[in-house]
């Protein structure tokens, strides 16, 4: 059975006990929420044959009607927030649509905006914070509520994650890989999260697992929730079970509200 079909079985059986096999559903969210902010940029950047945008909309709780086949991923996420056809428009920027999915509007959601400031104006921002082709990490960082101090102009995806989950400049360093990021934000220690480390990796050493070295994303995640057979899932399977578990905003809020 395609792992699309199981996924969604599996939160059926055991989301009472909110037991993800060795992890809690808290547990899992919270790293799974760092690595599709981890990784947005190339879900937003991805071939329209693995059709992201519909798997987001779909996922997020938008309606068939609405979710079709080769939408953009900000046209996705948009539709997923229940916004209306007036707000989404065919061919979405993805970061015009992560400031509507926050709850943005005409006034701050403008075309062409960056995937970073997207997630700035996403979590509250404004003009003032909030500035165009924020990269990113910048965006991450100011989403997090850290000051124009620590969120330094063209900071990496990394780097602002680790502020994210409460890093300092002493522990976020400049270029700092996502898996580093990943790792430091889950509280992880300069002992264990190396320099350059995978996303894969740092997410299998924070959900607890074992055997981490070259460890794609998707069966990282996929192992901290005891399905057997990982190795075939997707990248567009587990994120559809995230988004599903965790919510859509694990695509743009670093903090749980």
């Amino acid at each position: 059975m395609n792992a699309k079909f199981i996924l969604p079985f599996i939160v059926l059986l055991i989301f009472p006990t909110s037991n993800y096999g060795a992890v809690t559903k808290e547990q899992y969210c919270k790293v799974a929420r760092y690595a599709f902010m981890g990784v947005i940029e190339n879900l937003v950047k991805a071939d329209p044959i693995y059709d992201v945008g519909k798997v987001i909309c779909m996922s997020g709780g938008g309606s068939a009607l609405n979710c079709r086949t080769g939408m953009s991923v900000g046209e996705g996420l948009c539709y997923a927030a229940h916004s209306s056809s007036l707000n989404c428009r065919i061919g979405m920027d993805g970061g015009e649509g992560i400031c509507y999915a926050g709850g943005g509007s005409s006034l701050s959601c403008r075309i062409g905006m960056s995937v970073g400031e997207g997630i700035c104006y996403a979590n509250g921002g404004s003009l003032l914070g909030c500035r165009i082709d924020m990269s990113v990490g910048e965006g991450i960082c100011h989403a997090s509520g850290k000051s124009s101090l620590n969120c330094r102009i063209g900071m990496s995806v990394g780097e602002g994650l680790c502020y994210a989950g409460g890093g300092s400049s002493l522990s976020c360093r400049i270029g700092m890989s996502v898996g580093e990021g990943i790792c430091r934000s889950s509280d992880g220690s300069s002992l264990n999260c190396e320099i350059g480390m995978s996303a894969g990796k740092a997410i299998c050493k924070a959900l607890g697992g074992s055997n981490c070295s070259n460890k794609p994303i998707e069966v990282a995640l996929c192992d901290s929730i005891g399905v057997n057979s990982c190795e075939s899932i997707s990248l567009t399977d587990i994120l559809a079970f995230s988004i599903e578990t965790c919510g859509l905003d694990i695509l743009y809020r670093p903090k749980i509200k």
